[in-house]
């Protein structure tokens, strides 16, 4: 079960240190919804960013239409990134129009009063719920270095993926462990449903040769 305990809360960064963000899907913008990339998307608020992350990683620099600074944008050619992770959290929440409703770790949640968590105890009922709006979804957070290029400075990546949710206690058993320092490989892995339909996932794994 993902995320059913209390989670030690990381010393954040401060979100002026982040320089970009590293997405792992984009909007239709004929149908309006999301769907997912089997290779990076980097979003940033200065073109050198953009052009210097194209040298590494392939595709050609743009812009995208959004109210946030982050307008310049790349849709690299990289599947794969080493990454040093500076910060990694974690979460379920249910969101209302503008903020949060509430906020929970699968068992309790985190308001003054410390109250009971009113999603679903059981995984898959729990994931229904939250298809409809009503129980907490997973939000996953991290602030990352790219190790071929932590010149650029850090770049944040949120996810809501509850494949990626379902291996929180083992990534941050991993960044606990300070013998093999804090680099991940952070990849987008191609997946295959049990309906046949081919899906994409982001994955965070050990650096095989530094276990």
């Amino acid at each position: 079960m993902p995320m059913f305990k209390d989670f030690p809360q990381a010393k954040d960064t401060p979100s002026s240190d982040v320089v970009g963000t590293i997405r792992t899907g984009k909007m239709d913008a004929r149908s309006n919804t999301p769907y997912s990339l089997e290779a990076f998307r980097f979003t940033a608020d200065h073109p050198d960013i953009t052009k210097k992350l194209s040298e590494l990683y392939g595709g050609k620099p743009g812009e995208w239409e959004t109210a946030k600074p982050d307008k310049f944008e790349l849709l690299s050619e990289a599947s794969s990134l080493l990454v040093e992770v500076r910060h990694f959290d974690s979460e379920f929440i249910l969101w209302g129009a503008n903020k949060p409703i509430r906020v929970c770790d699968g068992q309790t949640q985190k308001d003054e009063d410390g109250d009971p968590c009113q999603c679903p105890g059981d995984y898959w009922e729990h994931r229904d719920m939250a298809a409809k709006g009503k129980a907490c979804k997973p939000n996953v957070s991290s602030k990352l270095i790219l190790v071929d290029a932590p010149e650029l400075g850090m770049f944040k990546f949120q996810s809501g993926s509850w494949l990626l949710a379902s291996d929180v206690t083992e990534i941050e058993e991993y960044l606990a462990d300070s013998a093999h320092g804090s680099q991940m490989e952070f990849s987008i892995e191609t997946y295959e449903t049990k309906q046949g339909q081919t899906r994409q996932r982001p994955r965070f794994s050990p650096v095989k040769e530094l276990v």
